[in-house]
């Protein structure tokens, strides 16, 4: 009980912080949908009228992708802010952990990203036309979604653990933000990849729900067997969010011994 109650007034705190910057958020949005928009227009010039309804439907997904592990690298970057700032000293001391922080900074993030998203298939939709999505499976759409929550998770947690043991947010976060989504298979539908390419997309957590929800949506038949892709989609990101709450149980221990690398403003 009293990680829900640290979590939810955490979460009362930045969205009293949310609804006072709400220009903040709008400029957000409205930054990241344009950001979008700007990315896949160039791809629409490939397809023909007729198909760029389909096209923009794998452009949603892909970009949804994207922003959401963007959300939660950028958990980092906020971490470190916080230590500079000298705000985590004063909530780890009232008893808050970290794997707390992390998960109301989490669901705020989430808050963002769905701003993001749906302005970016308000204004997609004005400019290009509306996405063909088809729901094919619910319960694969499903574990898909539970699936990525739990991967935002673990991600962040060892995101926020690597910014807060190396002293530095923005190398990491641009490596994490960029290389994994092209690597893993969270971009681009396994079965389009290069051979090798795709073998190690297998083997990471990110392909799994990503695959799930490309066919829940889109159709797109997995690279493996459903049902096997319907247990890794949850499993894999199981685990990964356990590695990321044990090395960020193992980095609080460590800052309660030899305090924080990033040099506060105070």
């Amino acid at each position: 009980m009293k990680f829900v109650y640290r979590v939810i007034a955490t979460i009362n705190t930045n969205m009293r912080i949310i609804l006072r910057l709400k220009l903040r958020l709008f400029s957000s949005a409205l930054t990241a949908s344009i950001w979008g928009t700007l990315f896949i227009l160039p791809m629409t010039l490939f397809f023909r009228g007729e198909d760029i309804a389909t096209a923009l439907a794998y452009a949603l997904i892909a970009f949804s992708m994207f922003f959401l592990l963007s959300s939660a690298s950028w958990i980092g970057f906020n971490i470190r802010r916080n230590v500079m700032n000298g705000i985590i000293e004063n909530q780890l001391v009232t008893g808050l952990s970290l794997s707390e922080f992390i998960t109301a900074e989490l669901v705020t993030g989430l808050i963002h990203t769905i701003v993001g998203i749906a302005t970016f298939i308000i204004l997609a939709s004005i400019t290009l036309g509306t996405p063909m999505l088809n729901l094919v499976n619910i319960t694969a759409l499903i574990i898909g979604i539970v699936g990525l929550l739990l991967l935002m998770w673990g991600h962040a947690a060892l995101i926020g653990a690597a910014t807060l043991i190396a002293g530095t947010s923005s190398i990491i976060i641009e490596l994490t933000s960029w290389i994994i989504p092209l690597v893993s298979g969270m971009i681009a539908p396994l079965y389009r990849l290069p051979e090798p390419m795709r073998i190690f997309a297998l083997m990471t957590p990110f392909s799994h729900p990503c695959e799930l929800i490309r066919y829940s949506v889109l159709g797109i038949e997995t690279a493996i067997s459903l049902q096997l892709e319907l247990v890794l989609g949850v499993v894999a990101p199981l685990i990964y969010t356990i590695i990321g709450y044990v090395i960020i149980k193992f980095t609080l221990n460590k800052i309660r011994r030899e305090g924080f690398r990033t040099p506060t403003t105070r």
